[in-house]
């Protein structure tokens, strides 16, 4: 909004520190409580507000640098095979939730960040956050093993997408803000993008999903 910096960080700071005094009263926002803190990783837990409802939602979001060229193609192929698996894994075969899926959070919306979700009732919080955690451990350990012929064609999905021209106002909106990184003010990213896919390699998404992995199932809670 329309603050600066300082103040802005402040009243961050100053929420945090009232969530991790406890929970929050039941009349307020959906009775947040953070569960576990730690100095990269959050766990927050919200009772649905909606009344009557039997859903469990879980989003489990792993933020990354900014990337360079490569790195944000390596990043947009992890999060369509991640798409692609959690739909046909978590939500089509296990039947875990009606929605299941995953995508990557560029500049426009925040820090760069993979984010896999699954929302439903059919089953608890708990084992859909296992779930997660399964099919992650699973993308990774099989990315090494691709074959070339299935990476071009995630290579071709994505560079399909790069190519595809804006057809109105908002999407041009949204292709200029995302081309805005941080500190670069970089207009030509796209193009950037275009040049570099024909040599993104195995190893590149391997690095890629491996920092995914790593920060999931590195720790106890996401």
């Amino acid at each position: 909004g329309d603050v600066n910096k300082d103040q802005a960080r402040q009243w961050s700071q100053r929420v945090l520190a009232i969530l991790q005094g406890g929970s929050l009263p039941s009349d307020k926002a959906a009775h947040t409580q953070i569960l576990n803190i730690h100095h990269d990783s959050l766990l927050l837990r919200f009772v649905n507000p909606v009344a009557h409802s039997g859903d469990s939602a879980v989003v489990v979001k792993v933020a990354a640098p900014v990337p360079t060229p490569r790195q944000q193609l390596a990043l947009l192929v992890v999060g369509r095979i991640l798409a692609d698996k959690a739909f046909t894994e978590l939500r089509t075969r296990r039947q875990l939730g009606y929605v299941a899926g995953a995508a990557v959070a560029d500049a426009k919306m925040g820090p760069w960040a993979v984010l896999i979700y699954v929302q439903g009732s059919n089953t608890t919080a708990g084992k859909m956050d296992q779930a997660i955690r399964d099919l992650i451990a699973e993308a990774s350990s099989q990315t090494w093993s691709m074959p070339s012929s299935v990476l071009d064609v995630w290579k071709a999905g994505v560079l399909s997408e790069l190519l595809d021209e804006p057809s109105n106002a908002a999407e041009v909106a949204d292709r200029l803000w995302s081309e805005v990184m941080p500190g670069a003010m970089c207009f030509d990213r796209r193009q950037q993008l275009i040049v570099a896919a024909p040599s993104l390699t195995l190893g590149d998404i391997s690095e890629s999903m491996k920092m995914l992995s790593d920060a999931v199932l590195g720790s106890s809670y996401t």
